[in-house]
Formats: structure tokens, C-alpha cells, sequence
């Protein structure tokens, strides 16, 4: 039986002295727990991260 995980994901630009820099965070709708991201990379890892977990989930 599929497993299904709901994020809410936030990106935006904060200002700094080299101009702006990337942010995100990504809060889990079920649990409230909220991650906080300073690069696009870092955000695709844990999704990536979280989708590897559920897909073992699933076989297991």
C-alpha cells in the first residue's frame, strides 16, 4: 500500500552584505516538525532523502 508524506515547502531571498541568499524550509503537514534549508541543494537532498525512506517503507 502507497505511503504518502505532506510538506509545505517556503523558498525566499533574504538580503545580505553580498546582496541575497537563498532560504527555504519545509515543514512536515502530519507533525508540525519544520527544517530549515540554505541552498537549493540542501532542500533536494532531504527530499530526496525523505522519498528514499518511504520507498523502503513501502517494500519493507
Amino acid at each position: 500500500m502507497p505511503t504518502s508524506r505532506m510538506y509545505i515547502v517556503r523558498i525566499w531571498h533574504e538580503p545580505c552584505s553580498t546582496g541575497e541568499v537563498w532560504r527555504a524550509s519545509v515543514t512536515n503537514v502530519r507533525t508540525q516538525e519544520k527544517l530549515y534549508f540554505k541552498s537549493p541543494e540542501e532542500l533536494n537532498r532531504f527530499l530526496e532523502e525523505a522519498e528514499r525512506k518511504n520507498e523502503q517503507a513501502q517494500k519493507a
